[in-house]
């Protein structure tokens, strides 16, 4: 599983969310989330800027975000808002 966070580079943050390479690891993501209390997406900060091709996740289903990075990190500022917490 490779979540990636899609993002416009020009405009930060879209309502895209996680994103996967293959429409199986999506649904089996999707079945998953369905089926849980709340979703925590765990990413490195090299996926932040990237996008796949099958919407797995929208922004709206996800709980909370985290990396290596600090949370006061200026990079994380293009999804502050989109999930609960970073």
């Amino acid at each position: 599983m490779v979540p990636i966070i899609a993002r416009h580079p020009d405009r930060g943050a879209v309502a895209v969310g996680a994103t996967e390479l293959m429409l199986e690891e999506a649904e089996v993501k999707r079945a998953i989330a369905e089926r849980v209390e709340e979703i925590v997406l765990a990413v490195d900060s090299s996926k932040l800027e990237r996008r796949a091709t099958v919407v797995c996740l929208d922004w709206t289903a996800i709980d909370l975000l985290v990396t290596e990075l600090d949370p006061a990190d200026t990079r994380l500022d293009p999804d502050r808002g989109l999930v609960t917490r970073v």
